[in-house]
């Protein structure tokens, strides 16, 4: 099992595969479960509330020969907000479950493209909904409050400063803020229809 280096983002310390097994095993122990058969296997899925938005998520792949092994343990945020999808196009590009949603905003131009947290909790008949309902969320890794007016922007990070971008999804975004608390900013950004939360340390 590979480490997720996102889980320091969210103040985890897994250090060595030693942990990030036991990490698992929790999950595994304490998650709550989905399953969703595909072809050839079964992904089975458990996500490990921690509050405050944080989960712990495990994917497990079960083949047709009965073969089971951990295909996947990553932090995950679930967003207070959810945002309707429609159309929208699902790519499954790995069978332990990996998978990006590719759609627009309801209503307006905004196109958006993420992963899947856990493919697992859409279930079947997700598929073939017309609209989806989706908190759309990430990890800052960074975040600053500045006194000074800018201009809002939200852009790959590989555009805006290429030198700081170590992903091809690490973005920069910047927006009014509208609320500001010891562990979190609620701001808008541009050119999104409501609110975008961001969870600081």
């Amino acid at each position: 099992m590979t480490m997720d280096a996102t889980f320091e983002t969210i103040g985890l310390e897994v250090p060595t595969e030693k942990a990030i097994n036991f990490l698992a095993e929790r999950a595994e122990n304490q998650g709550e479960a989905s399953q969703l058969s595909r072809r050839g296997g079964v992904l089975h899925g458990r996500c490990w509330k921690l509050g405050e938005g944080l989960e712990v998520w495990t994917v497990l792949y079960e083949s047709g020969t009965g073969d089971v092994f951990y295909a996947n343990c990553r932090p995950g945020f679930r967003a207070r907000y959810s945002q309707r999808i429609a159309p929208w196009a699902l790519t499954e590009y790995d069978e332990a479950g990996e998978a990006v949603i590719h759609g627009y905003c309801d209503g307006t131009e905004t196109e958006v493209l993420f992963e899947l947290q856990n493919l697992t909790e859409v279930g079947v008949s997700g598929f073939r909904a017309p609209e989806l309902h989706v908190g759309l969320c990430g990890l800052a890794y960074r975040a600053r409050v500045c006194s000074r007016e800018m201009d809002p922007r939200w852009l790959p990070l590989e555009r805006a400063a290429p030198s700081r971008a170590a992903h091809e999804n690490d973005w920069i975004l910047r927006g009014r803020v509208i609320a500001l608390s010891r562990s979190s900013i609620l701001f808008r950004a541009p050119n999104f229809t409501g609110s975008t939360f961001i969870s600081i340390d």
